[in-house]
This record gives structure tokens, sequence and C-alpha cells, in this order.
């Protein structure tokens, strides 16, 4: 019983501190961008992730900035409209939520 124990608490004492740096490694380096840690140059300063998972970011990134205007759709609304247009209401933030590869059907 003694060597059940004994092996319990060592598996404890390593597994426990190495996720625990694990964890908190991953939310210094913030790869993703969404628990906005604070910018480390040459540390967390590029996210290249995010381009990766546009869905998770975005969906982050609009509840962070409250936007007034927000535009969806497809590729042809990411890449076609720009949510800082003059044209829009002046002084009203905007987001584009749009999402590339999105079926709006």
């Amino acid at each position: 019983m003694n060597s059940y124990r004994r092996f319990n608490l060592t598996l404890a004492a390593v597994t426990f501190p190495s996720l625990f740096g694990f964890g908190l490694l991953n939310a210094a380096v913030d790869p993703y961008g969404v628990i906005n840690s604070p910018e480390l140059p040459g540390l967390n300063q590029l996210k290249p992730e995010q381009f990766n998972h546009v869905r998770l970011f975005k969906a982050i990134d609009v509840i962070r900035n409250e936007p007034k205007i927000v535009l969806l759709g497809s590729s042809r609304t990411d890449l076609g409209l720009n949510p800082n247009h003059p044209g829009l209401e002046p002084g009203k933030s905007g987001y584009n939520l749009a999402l590339v590869g999105q079926n709006n059907v």
C-alpha cells in the first residue's frame, strides 16, 4: 500500500507543476490573441495563428471592441468592405465579422 501512495504522490508532484507551467507559458505567449496578455517584443508580439483560426479570433475580438456597425458576409464582404470607410456613419466604430470560405445559405 505504501508503494502505491508514494507512486501517486510522485505522479502528482510531476504532473501538476508541469501542467501549471505549460498553462502559464500558453497564457504568456497567447498564440491566438484571446487572453489579451500584454505584448512582449520577441515573445508574443506576432500572432500568426490568428489567421489560421479566424472564427475564434473574430468572435473574441468583436466582443472586446464592442463595435456599433458590424459587417457580416462571405469572403466578398471580408475582402471588399472596409468597416472604417467614411461613407458609413461617422463617429461609429465598425468591425468586419465576415468569414472567408463561409457558406451563408
